[in-house]
């Protein structure tokens, strides 16, 4: 396992490829897909990517009673409006 997260979709590590932060909420971002694999797809094919590191949040926010930066319909709008 590498001590680096990675793209979602192509599993290239942080450590050799630029992600692409996407702005949610103007301040807070998130990047489960790198600049090339965010760049082949549209805002359609890139939802299953954020709805999948979004999921991943969750047992943290509630194991930690901590409220999520976001909502998921607020993700979801951000990633639409992006091409």
């Amino acid at each position: 396992m590498s001590e680096y997260g990675e793209c979602g979709h192509c599993g290239r590590t942080w450590d050799k490829v630029r992600g692409h932060s996407t702005l949610i909420d103007g301040r807070t971002g998130m990047f489960p897909l790198c600049e090339d694999c965010w760049k082949a797809m549209t805002p359609q094919e890139r939802l299953p990517y954020y709805f999948a590191l979004y999921s991943s949040w969750v047992p943290d926010s509630i194991r930690y009673k901590s409220p999520l930066p976001f909502s998921r319909e607020e993700m979801e709008t951000a990633v639409l409006k992006e091409v």
